[in-house]
């Protein structure tokens, strides 16, 4: 399994027992069997335009037992203007301590009704080498409807990692800057771009969100809207990898295309493009992709002259 870690072996060998490891997405009743302390609930629920709070809706319940919160905006490198940018490995190594997460837990990533950002934590988690990771497939919904325990009121302060368990980061991995994007838009170099965003916005026919953005796509990019890896009407829960592969090959994409060159995952700002990486490792989990963290939100701003298409 691509969450089988080479850290767990020491761990076995100490006479601890490592915990178990899940491919990226795991199904509630996978998980209902399972009693140890090693797996870690992560509520990681981020809306945007801030209409819901995911931090006060993890605050008042339900959520999943002992379940922590995970704030996409607040870990994150805050000498940016762009938004909820990869944290240094610092930072993201002391989050995961305080959240009394250690090197062998299971971290098992969540959101709550209408919440797409559970893959971007996933993503996150990956990127600075914490392999023991999965989503929740259904989210808290999905959940609630296995019949899974769940808890309110005023959550309790995990107690932090102890030392000898502590996680250390890596330099990220799998994520790219609008250089390498940029090769790749004007055929320097090999790659598939893809798109998360809905065809209006990447047909600059909609406005982006964020005020004062170009309009329009990355140049060589294939547009790919994230809802079509999702099931119908629930965008916190996937479709099988037989389906998703389908929509890929329906972009032009099978396998082998993939596996061959770099794919690199794209959107508003770096959330539903995580989506598209974690739907690519379902489908095929000998895949890397990387997510391009400043996406739309970094190559539309005008001041950046990056090359910019509408709709041919």
């Amino acid at each position: 399994s691509a969450l089988a870690s080479s850290r767990m072996v020491p761990h076995a060998l100490a006479g601890g027992v490592p915990s178990r490891s899940f491919g990226p997405l795991v199904r509630p009743t996978e998980l209902m069997n399972e009693n140890s302390d090693k797996i870690k609930f992560v509520d990681a629920s981020w809306h945007l335009g801030g209409k819901r709070s995911g931090s006060q809706e993890y605050t008042d319940g339900p959520r999943l037992p002992g379940a922590v919160f995970f704030d996409i905006d607040g870990v994150s490198d805050q000498s940016t203007d762009l938004p909820h940018m990869l944290p240094s490995p610092e930072v993201f190594e002391t989050v995961v301590k305080e959240c009394g997460i250690s090197d062998d837990d299971t971290v098992i990533i969540y959101g709550t009704e209408g919440c797409f950002s559970a893959p971007r934590a996933w993503w996150t988690f990956k990127s600075f080498g914490f392999s023991r990771v999965a989503v929740l497939d259904g989210g808290l919904k999905g959940w609630a409807k296995a019949g899974g325990e769940l808890e309110s009121g005023p959550p309790s302060t995990p107690t932090p990692a102890k030392e000898g368990t502590l996680f250390k980061a890596s330099a990220p991995k799998g994520v790219v800057d609008s250089a390498a994007v940029l090769a790749v838009a004007v055929g320097s170099e090999e790659g598939t771009i893809l798109d998360a965003r809905g065809a209006p916005r990447f047909n600059g026919e909609a406005p982006e969100p964020r005020p004062g953005l170009k309009s329009g796509h990355i140049p060589n990019s294939k547009n790919l809207p994230f809802t079509k890896l999702l099931t119908d009407n629930d965008v916190t829960s996937f479709k099988s990898p037989d389906e998703i592969a389908q929509v890929l090959s329906e972009v032009g994409l099978d396998r082998d295309q993939l596996a061959k060159t770099p794919v690199f995952c794209s959107c508003g700002s770096g959330v539903t493009a995580a989506v598209l990486s974690l739907a690519i490792e379902i489908a095929y989990p000998e895949v890397e992709s990387s997510v391009y963290d400043g996406s739309f939100a970094e190559w539309g701003v005008p001041d950046n002259n990056l090359p910019v298409n509408t709709k041919e």
